[in-house]
């Protein structure tokens, strides 16, 4: 079989890990995509507003690694029962 083109990950333990409940994108620039990680806080004026809390300039090799990464996640998140498909055009609230 042969070995992954991927590099091995080496764990980081001093790595910060950040929560984030949204995610945007703000764009490509030069052939790299940038993404936008938040979290939605509402004001005080009970409106809806999202901060972003880290920027990832991705790679188009990374982007394409990010698009499989999130399928293989949607796929275990599915059948763990945490996330189910709604029929196309099933209207949901946020």
């Amino acid at each position: 079989m042969p070995k992954d083109p991927l590099a091995d990950i080496v764990e980081t333990p001093a790595l910060p890990e950040t929560f984030v409940d949204s995610v945007g994108m703000s764009g490509t620039m030069e052939y790299t995509a940038r993404l936008d990680l938040c979290v939605e806080r509402t004001d005080r004026h009970g409106t809806m507003r999202r901060f972003p809390v880290a920027r990832l300039i991705l790679t188009p090799r990374a982007t394409v690694q990010l698009m499989e990464t999130a399928r293989q996640l949607v796929a275990q998140l599915e059948a763990e029962g945490a996330l189910k498909r709604l029929a196309p055009g099933t209207k949901t609230e946020h």
